[in-house]
């Protein structure tokens, strides 16, 4: 672990259910991740956990599905497929004002994780896209908010696709909700200073689960090692980002005249015909000006 990681973490202080990392964690332990959901949705009947590894019996959490290469690529906080239905489980601290398009992308990005090649549309099973916020992501003070497609012209005509986008808002104050699931939301959006008194079975359990990892020498060391990752991804990303822009600045000087494809190449330290393919590809998705 380098220095700049070490600054980032504080090897004292306690990782609450908020953190992303410690929120996967907690819900792949046996029976977590089911009642949660239970919890959110009271209605919904969960028929068997599928887990992702079962001799270790825990369900998928930090899934990575990837786009098209060159695409958005998903990592997901919690994804648990119980044969049936499909949920998505993101815990969501911080308001970047886009989760619709977010929640958007996630979705598709669920089914095209489950149809393989030419399966029929209707093997697409339920999928639930499920964000706990500890903030208002809409302003209007409600406990959740549901959306599924609907029609505008006809009331109550919906288009039955199955695929459901909710938003827990544990920061709310209208709505009606079990004494449960307050209290799980309660928790979210303060974990750290919830009364013991107000704690549930499943709160206790959950805050049970993060205390033994905050005290764990072994799991501290994998959240470091997770920290790491991200920030040697994040910086990747930064020079990947340096060299596709410079890319992108010699195939402007070959297409303005400036330089021939062959010295453009040179400079960009790549073969002519890779540089000539790569221009050609650029020239499809350039913006007309």
């Amino acid at each position: 672990m380098n220095d700049a990681t070490r600054t980032m973490f504080d090897e004292e202080k306690r990782i609450a259910i908020t953190d992303d990392y410690m929120f996967g964690y907690a819900m792949r332990q046996p029976g977590v991740c089911a009642n949660v959901i239970k919890c959110l949705l009271p209605g919904v009947s969960i028929a068997k956990v599928k887990f992702a590894d079962e001799a270790d019996m825990v369900p998928d959490t930090q899934k990575m599905i990837h786009g098209n290469i060159g695409k958005h690529s998903v990592r997901l906080d919690v994804y648990l497929d119980d044969g049936k239905t499909v949920f998505n489980v993101e815990m969501q601290t911080g308001n970047k004002s886009n989760l619709p398009k977010r929640v958007r992308y996630y979705s598709g990005r669920l089914d095209c994780d489950q149809l393989e090649k030419a399966q029929d549309y209707n093997k697409l099973r339920p999928t639930y896209v499920i964000f706990i916020c500890t903030f208002d992501p809409f302003g209007y003070g409600q406990y959740h908010y549901s959306f599924e497609n609907v029609c505008d012209e006809v009331n109550d005509l919906k288009l039955g696709d199955e695929s459901y986008k909710l938003f827990f808002n544990a920061a709310g104050h209208k709505g009606t909700i079990s004494d449960e699931l307050k209290a799980l939301l309660d928790y979210f959006l303060d974990p750290e200073h919830m009364p013991e008194a107000e704690k549930t079975d499943l709160v206790k359990q959950i805050d049970g689960i993060v205390d033994l990892a905050n005290h764990s020498a072994e799991w501290r060391r994998g959240y470091m090692t997770y920290l790491q990752a991200q920030m040697d991804a994040m910086n990747r990303g930064r020079e990947e980002g340096i060299a596709i822009g410079r890319m992108k600045t010699f195939y402007e000087l070959v297409m303005d005249g400036t330089f021939t494809i062959s010295v453009a190449a040179k400079k960009a330290q790549v073969t002519e015909t890779a540089f000539a393919a790569g221009l050609e590809e650029y020239k499809k998705t350039r913006p007309v000006s």
